[in-house]
């Protein structure tokens, strides 16, 4: 979701200054599913509640109000600052296809092969990956388990596997955003100050 998309959708309806507590109070439409939201910046840390869940980020960050700006989410970074959240932040299934995709490049850049080793390995792979009788399965600890046994089998470094089913998981949608919404509240919230603060 965009900027001009969350412009169009929410609604400040309060910003109250505290002391060490900041309340920013945002709501749309009721036919919305995510009509209300609450962002609440205390010691160091932000709180978001209301119809799209709760969330607390905060480890290891000193400079709250700063932290969220920019022009780019970097989710995987907010990941390990989010302390809590109503669902897990990364799917429970890999994306076979990213799978696929990240094991050619390891095995490309890391492992030398003669042309028999190669027609091996392309045809293993093919089989772990492709097709309609693809053996990987999509639960990302099953996954973990047939792609450590192919990187054993092709002499990888096993120690890549873990890397490689975690890039090939995806951010849940409740989690993408949420990241969006802190991010256009961060960057607007010292204009918004002026006009709605109490």
């Amino acid at each position: 979701m965009n900027n001009i998309e969350l412009e169009n959708r929410y609604k400040v309806i309060k910003i109250k200054n505290e002391g060490e507590f900041k309340t920013v109070d945002l709501w749309c439409e009721e036919n919305d599913p995510t009509y209300h939201v609450r962002l609440l910046f205390a010691f160091n840390k932000l709180f978001v509640t209301g119809d799209c869940g709760s969330f607390i980020f905060g480890k290891d960050i000193c400079h709250i109000y700063e932290f969220f700006k920019g022009e780019e989410t970097n989710l995987g970074y907010w990941s390990g600052k989010c302390e809590a959240s109503p669902r897990p932040i990364l799917s429970e299934e890999v994306d076979i296809n990213k799978v696929d995709e990240l094991i050619r490049d390891y095995f490309k850049e890391n492992v030398e092969m003669d042309d028999d080793e190669k027609l091996e390995f392309e045809e293993d792979l093919d089989n772990l990956t492709k097709g309609p009788f693809c053996a990987l399965d999509p639960n990302m600890y099953r996954a973990y388990d047939s792609v450590l046994d192919f990187f054993k089998e092709h002499d990888g470094n096993t120690e890549e596997v873990s890397s490689i089913i975690d890039s090939s998981r995806d951010f849940d949608g409740q989690y993408v955003y949420i990241c969006n919404l802190i991010q256009w509240v961060s960057n607007n919230l010292q204009e918004w100050e002026k006009k709605y603060a109490m």
